[in-house]
Parts: C-alpha cells; structure tokens; sequence
C-alpha cells in the first residue's frame, strides 16, 4: 500500500506526471470561476463579484506556476533552484485565497487588509528563500530545507486559523470550506512529518488535487431564488414551509386599493404621513413582506423613518442604525447605487436588521436609492425585505423599483415644499395672531397713557398755580430785603453818573484812546475814585443777578412743583438773559479793572497759558461740538509778559470764535515764532472760526469799544461785549499789535502779535 502512494507521490512530483498536477487544478479553478460568473450574472449578487475576482487571483497564480515548470523544461530557467521555492510560495497564496473565499463573502476592509498583509508576508519569504536557495540548493534537496520547513509550519498556521474562523463566522456553506482546509492542512502536516527526498511534496499535491474540486460548490453558497410557502396558524403568526407551490407567486400586484394608494400619496402634504403611505404602496405593489423608507446623513447613522408589514398589515416604527454596524447600505445610499443581499449573507447589514426588527431572519434584501436629485430626497431610499415568504430579488425586480423612485421623489419634493409652505404659512398666522394681540394691549397701554396724562396736567395746572405764588412770596420777601440798599446805591449812582459825565465832558477820563498804549503814567485821584465806584456797582449787580439766577433753577428743578412745557421755555429763557447780563457785568468789572491795574511781567510758558485757556473754553467747545484744531511749533520759547493778562487775551478770542461758528463748525489754533539775529522775536497768535466772515466795512468797527450802543451789530463777530475792546487794549499794553482778517462766508481770522522780551522793568497800567 506505501508502495502505491509513494508512486503516486513520485507521478505527481516527476515529468511528465506533475503536468497532470497542474491542469488538474488550472481546470478546477476555471470550472470554479465559469460557474461563479454565471450565477453573477443572472442573480447580481455582490458576493458573486468579490468570488470572481478571488478565483481570478487563484487561476493566475496556477498559471504563473505552470509558465515557470514550461519554462525549465525548456530548460530556460535551473528547475531546482528556481521552481521549488515559487511551488511553495503559490501554494501559500492560493490557501490565503482560499481562507479569504470561504470566510468573507462580502466586503470587509479589515478582512481585505489583513488579506493583504499575508500576501506581502508569503512575498517576502519567496524573495528570501529564492536568494538563500539560489546560493545553497546546488548540492541539496529543497524538502526538509528551512524554507521548506517554516513554509509547512505556515500553512499548518493559515489552515487551522482559516478552519476556526469559519467556525467562528458560519457563513453559508462554511462546512465545504472547512473541508478544503482540513485537506489542505492535512498534506501541510504530513509533509511536514515526513518530507522525503527531492524538491517537490507529493503527499501535499495529492492533498491539492483533492481539495481544489470542491470549489466548483461556491455558487451554491447564493441560490437564485427558493420557493417558500407562507401561512398563519390558529394564533395569527406567520410561518414558512419548503412546501412547493402549485401555481408561482405573482411577482407584482394588480389590486386596485394600490392605486387608491398612489392617489392618497398625490394628495398627502405631511412628509410623515407620505413616508407611510410609500412603504404601504411599495409592500402592496412589489409583494414585499416587508418596505422599510431609510435616510443616511453625512458623519450620521441609518435613519429607518417608518416602514409596512403587508403580511401582518400594521406600520412598521421609525428606529436607527449604526452605520458601522450597516457598512454595506451606508456605502450605497451615499453613492446612489442599489443593492441585493441574499438571506445567507454574513454581512453586517443582516445582523443589524433583524437585530433592530426583532426577527430571526430579515430574508432577501433590496435597496434602492432615490434617484431624484434635490436635497429633500438625497441619501434616502427603501429597502424590502421578504422574512416570511423568502423571496429572492431579481435583476427585474430592482429596474422596476428605480423607476418607480423617480416618481416618488418628486411626490416626496412637492410634498416637502408643500411642508415647507404651510410651516411658514403657521409662522406668519402665529405672527399675525402676536402682532394683533400687541396692538391690543398697546390700546390698553394708549389708553392707561391718557388717564395718567390727564391727570398729570391738572397736577401741573395746580402746581404752577402754587409755584407762581411761591415765586411772588419770594420776590416780595426778596424785594423787602433789598428795598433799603437798593435805594441808597441808586443815589450813590446817580452821583456817580453825573461826576462821570463831568469828567468825559472835560476829557480828563482815561483809557479813552484803547490803541495807545499806557507805560508809567498814573490816574488822578478823582479817576481812581471813578472806577472804584463802577467795580463796585458791577460787584453789586452780581448779588441780586445770582439770586435770580438760584430761583430760576430752583423752579428748572421742579422741586416745588412741575412745569409745563411753555412755563419752562420761558424760565430758560429768563436764565439765559440773566447769564448774559452776569457775562455784561464781568466785562465791565474786568474792563475797570484792567485801566487800573499795573501790568507784572514775568517768564511765562506760553504752551503752558494755551493750554490753560483751551480747559477753561471747553465748555463752550463741547456744548456746541466744534471741533479745535491746534498747530503749535515742537518747542515753544518763554516770554515775558503778565500771566493773566496773556490768559484773558486768549480766552476771550476762542470764547469769541465758538460764539461765530456753527454748531458741528470747527477752530483753529495755531502759533508760529519769528526770531532775527540781534532782534527780539514775535510770537505770532492766530485763531480762526468757521463763520459767516465780517463784512469788509465792517472791519474797523470791531474792536471799538461802543459799537453795540452807537452802532449796528456786526455780522460774523461773536463777542456781545467789550472783550475784543479788552483784548486789544491788553496787547497794546505788552508792545504788540491785534488785526482780524475776514473771508466773506468762509469765517475771520484774528491775529495777535506779541513781543517774546521786554524790559525787566516796564511795566503798563491801562
């Protein structure tokens, strides 16, 4: 009997016996492949591809071990240092094709990846045994050499991990496939106890010759399509019998309640209500046990919106899928494609379904996508199923589905723009209702408004009466106060007046001449007392004038009682003639003040008087939001001048610039200095407003001290008072000289020019 296998073992190890090796496994792998495409083709079942292409790689491997045996026939290539190792090497690859065949019929990408991984691993080992043998093979067998021996010990390894994996996986038909493993692994090990002598294993080829046959059993894996009998028993439960028909299932429905369906669908406006109604139509026309309507969105899970039971006749709930757990579907829908499974497969998609359906088994499965574009209906589609009557899926069945998705998806747009339309339809009523109902209470407020108004204006009615008896009590207690001093200053001024009177008659009243500057000459003692009298009648004016000026915000205040509108109009008005004529009483203080004060020069910091004079300005500045615009040198020289004096001059030209300009207008500041060699220099003062412009005949008039009494009012000139009289009386006083320039509509300009160094000495009385 050893005799026997050993001859056999040497037929297919030797020429011309292992040709029969090879073509009997090219042929079984060709058989295999032949009838794998034909069941692709008439089932369209994505397994029947991911076979093909297994098969494929298998026949091309035989082949390339044939083409390299042909080759050292030819004696082209050394058939003992080349074919041992590339008969090993194809031999591994064919049996993690095998394994990868048998166990993952559908896709997988970690399946695919560690596929690859082993294929890279066998490729190495070919690549460094072809180079070891190639140097050390000349004068040994390649059975029993370390190649041959780590090559045995893995395809021991891939046999017994492939054979518990099927065990482990169960898909359909593992059984034939644990077979071709347990005969492959079984001539690994023998050969790997007993590798006898030569380059070839003969027990593992008659292991091959065995095994490889039963590939041609693959396409059973899949079945077209099974006949299934459908029933309910006494408790109303659906069951399947293998029962033979009599008369085939029709494959679609002719009943007319389809119709009234489809018409029901037309009509529907509820995007919830019309997914139900497609399940129910779809159940009822393609005679699917079961109609799922499913949605996938971007980085988000399977989305089962509703579905139909036509068997049991009851709606089927919304629920959702990992889509981890539903590679297969989620690839499809997001690519548009549709998609079979049969009741045997082992993908993921199953499992999850009849996990989530709470089935044993889902049966044969048909997705197909939406093929209207638009984004409502993207990444949506149905899925049917057949758990009770087992229906398989044809090509047909798929081409009818499609072109009734079309249809759908545009019912499936109208209704969702009809949704659409109606939600906005509900926003705008809800908004029309709240706006209602605000004008409502604002009717309710308006009217509330006009009681409290009413009410407030006789509460001002009753209290102006009471705040105009108010102020007449104290002006009647102010008037009894003042009633005794006011007639003995009225006699004392008109003493006054008359003395003043004599003095301008006969000319020996000073300051007359305001452009000639005083140096060191004295007023009489009778001027003296002159002046004395108009300070304190000006210091006198201030007392009553502030008590007018109390009472009136006493009464601005409401404290006592509240305004109304005209009364306050007319207290603000009485305010603001009681501050121009407190303004009128500190022109003429300061005016008789300056003919008798002696000028005090000192080093002054002119940057330093600008910006002190700018702080005391700004509230006139800032009432009116003009604009101030300064242009000084980088270094400003001191100057001898008299401190206040030099702070009056400015004060009273940017008061007078922010009377003359606009509101919103804006002034400029600037300061230029003029030095010559052995001269002293001039610091140049300019500020100009943004007015109206003083009329050219107008322009001598402007620093005359009496052209308010004696004259018209000049236009473009802001001072009401004697402050440019001031003003250019205190320059004359330091040397210097004051001029205005006027542009006619475009505002004036005044120019002061004033010496940087006088005598330590001179000093000035106006």
């Amino acid at each position: 009997m050893l005799s026997f296998f050993q001859q056999v073992f040497d037929l297919l190890t030797t020429s011309p016996g292992n040709l029969a090796y090879h073509i009997i496994l090219a042929f079984s792998v060709v058989g295999a492949l032949q009838v794998v495409i034909n069941h692709w083709r008439s089932s369209g079942f994505p397994q029947g591809r991911r076979t093909s292409i297994g098969l494929s790689l298998l026949l091309l491997a035989q082949l390339a071990l044939f083409a390299s045996t042909a080759l050292a026939w030819q004696n082209v290539l050394d058939a003992h240092l080349f074919i041992p190792p590339i008969d090993r090497a194809i031999s591994l690859f064919s049996l993690v094709i095998i394994l990868w065949i048998w166990a993952f019929p559908e896709s997988s990408r970690l399946a695919d990846a560690a596929t690859f991984l082993l294929i890279l691993l066998v490729g190495t080992g070919l690549v460094l045994s072809l180079a070891w043998w190639g140097s050390n093979g000349q004068t040994i067998d390649f059975n029993s050499s370390w190649p041959d021996v780590i090559s045995g010990m893995l395809g021991i390894i891939f046999s017994l991990g492939g054979l518990l994996l099927l065990m482990i996986r169960r898909p359909n038909g593992w059984g034939i496939g644990a077979s071709m493993l347990v005969l492959i692994g079984t001539g690994y090990l023998l050969h790997w106890l007993a590798p006898g002598a030569g380059d070839y294993p003969g027990v593992f080829r008659l292991a091959q010759i065995t095994a490889l046959p039963l590939l041609l059993t693959l396409p059973q894996r899949f079945p077209i399509s099974e006949q299934r009998y459908s029933s309910t028993d006494e408790a109303g439960r659906a069951t399947v019998s293998s029962k033979p028909l009599i008369h085939s299932r029709p494959r679609y429905s002719t009943d007319p309640k389809v119709m009234r369906a489809f018409l029901e669908l037309a009509a529907e406006f509820s995007p919830a209500k019309a997914g139900k109604e497609i399940t129910r139509m779809i159940s009822q026309l393609m005679l699917a046990d079961l109609c799922l309507l499913i949605s996938v969105q971007d980085n988000g899970p399977l989305v089962i919106a509703c579905g139909y039971d036509l068997i049991r006749e009851i709606s089927v709930e919304g629920f959702t899928l990992d889509t981890r757990l539903s590679p297969v579907m989620s690839s499809a829908l997001r690519r548009g494609r549709p998609l079979r499974l049969p009741a045997s497969s082992t993908s993921p998609d199953i499992q999850s379904l009849s996990q989530a359906l709470n089935m044993a088994r889902v049966g044969h499965l048909l997705v197909v996508p939406f093929s209207q574009p638009g984004a409502e209906t993207s990444n949506m589609g149905l899925i049917l199923l057949s758990p009770y009557s087992n229906r398989s899926w044809t090509q047909e069945d798929q081409t009818n589905l499609l072109s009734l998705t079309s249809a759908i998806g545009k019912i499936l747009q109208q209704t969702q723009h009809a949704n659409d339309f109606n939600k906005e339809l509900e926003q705008s009523r809800q908004a029309l209702e709240a706006a209602q109902t605000r004008l409502e209470q604002l009717d309710r407020d308006n009217e509330k408004l006009r009681s409290e108004l009413a009410y407030s204006q006789e509460q001002i009615s009753f209290t102006s009466a009471r705040a105009e008896s108010l102020a007449a009590m104290f002006a009647n207690q102010e008037a009894i106060q003042s009633d005794e001093c006011a007639n003995q200053r009225l006699a004392q001024l008109e003493a006054e007046n008359r003395r003043l009177k004599d003095a301008l008659t006969t000319g020996t009243a000073p300051g007359m001449a305001a452009s000639v500057p005083a140096t060191t000459e004295t007023l009489s003692p009778a001027s003296h007392e002159q002046w004395n009298v108009l300070t304190s009648i000006a210091q006198e004016f201030r007392q009553p004038m502030s008590s007018l000026v109390g009472y009136t915000d006493l009464l601005l205040g409401e404290s006592i009682g509240i305004l109304g509108a005209m009364q306050r109009k007319f207290l603000e008005r009485i305010k603001s003639s009681i501050e121009r004529m407190n303004g009128l009483v500190d022109d003429m203080a300061n005016m008789t003040a300056r003919e008798q004060l002696a000028l005090a020069p000192v080093s002054v910091n002119l940057s330093q008087v600008i910006d002190e004079a700018i702080a005391q300005s700004a509230s006139y500045l800032r009432d009116k939001n003009i604009a101030l615009r300064v242009d000084l040198p980088e270094q400003l020289p001191e100057m001898r001048a008299d401190h206040d004096a030099l702070h009056q001059i400015l004060c009273h030209l940017l008061q007078n610039a922010s009377v003359a300009t606009p509101n919103d207008g804006d002034i400029t500041l600037s300061v230029r200095i003029e030095t010559q060699e052995h001269e002293t220099g001039y610091a140049l003062l300019q500020i100009s407003d943004s007015g109206v412009g003083i009329p050219l005949e107008d322009l001598p008039r402007v620093f005359s001290r009496l052209y308010r009494n004696d004259n018209p009012t000049i236009q473009g000139v802001g001072e009401n008072g004697v402050g440019l009289t001031i003003v250019k009386t205190l320059v004359e006083a330091h040397g210097g000289r004051i001029w205005v320039d006027s542009d006619p509509g475009h505002g004036a300009t005044y120019s002061v020019l004033l010496p940087l160094g006088t005598d330590t000495d001179r000093g000035g009385r106006i």
